[in-house]
């Protein structure tokens, strides 16, 4: 197993729902290889700490998180990579799990608690996706199907926008598991998520530096996030929206 194969099985390692064969594989590599087990280790922990304060994200989001994704946003773009991209990864999320002793409502409003959390998400999955080569979208449907049993048409990207479709993962927020597809628009990371357990009303959020786009189909809701000032994002979000239909 190699690094890049890898990295999409980190999920359910951490949540210990690989089937033995494949735990002994993860297992095996991580044994052997000292930056992916930092990874996996800091994913893990980063999960747990999530997992614990579940109740708490479901109310609200620190106040000063929007100042500390911003500095985390302009140290991803210096190219980190091995260590130095796990501890963002772990400062991202540990930024909104702990922010002194209690987290704060940033709004009354739960559509923008949910959007700061996946604002923080966004960011660390990107920082993590190792392989930018473009992904057959039915190769990606089953992905997600088989690995995380999420039953979803995934959008194939656009040449218009410079869309491409590069990874799908499973991530955690307050509602639960969610689906996250990832792509890049003309460099710069997008990322879809579909929240099965439940709808919330459509609109347009700006938290912590991303823009978030919502719309809810047949049960469930989709959210596009992106950097603010990412090209064409009107545009790319009417072509999520159509081949979500």
């Amino acid at each position: 197993m190699t690094c890049e194969e890898l990295e999409p099985l980190l999920a359910q390692w951490a949540d210990d729902e690989l089937p033995a064969g494949e735990r002994e594989t993860v297992d095996t590599h991580l044994r052997q290889c000292p930056p992916c087990r930092a990874q996996a280790g800091a994913g893990r922990d980063v999960r747990g700490l999530l997992q614990a304060r579940r109740e708490a994200l479901r109310h609200g989001a620190p106040p000063d998180l929007h100042t500390r994704l911003a500095n985390l946003a302009r140290s991803s773009r210096t190219g980190s990579r091995g260590w130095g991209r796990t501890w963002l990864v772990a400062a991202a999320t540990l930024a909104l799990v702990f922010s002194g002793s209690a987290l704060h409502l940033a709004t009354p409003r739960s559509e923008t608690v949910l959007a700061a959390q996946l604002a923080v998400d966004h960011v660390k999955c990107h920082l993590i996706q190792r392989d930018y080569n473009p992904l057959d979208p039915a190769t990606v449907s089953d992905r997600l199907a088989a690995r995380y049993g999420f039953a979803v048409s995934v959008p194939a990207g656009n040449a218009r926008e410079h869309l491409r479709l590069i990874g799908a993962r499973r991530c955690l927020t307050g509602e639960g598991r969610n689906a996250h597809v990832l792509y890049q628009a003309a460099g710069r990371p997008v990322s879809l998520y579909l929240l099965p357990a439940g709808q919330h009303p459509s609109g347009a959020i700006d938290v912590l530096g991303q823009h978030a786009i919502v719309w809810s189909r047949h049960n469930g809701t989709y959210v596009l996030v992106a950097g603010e000032g990412t090209p064409d994002l009107e545009r790319i979000a009417a072509y999520m929206q159509a081949a979500t239909e």
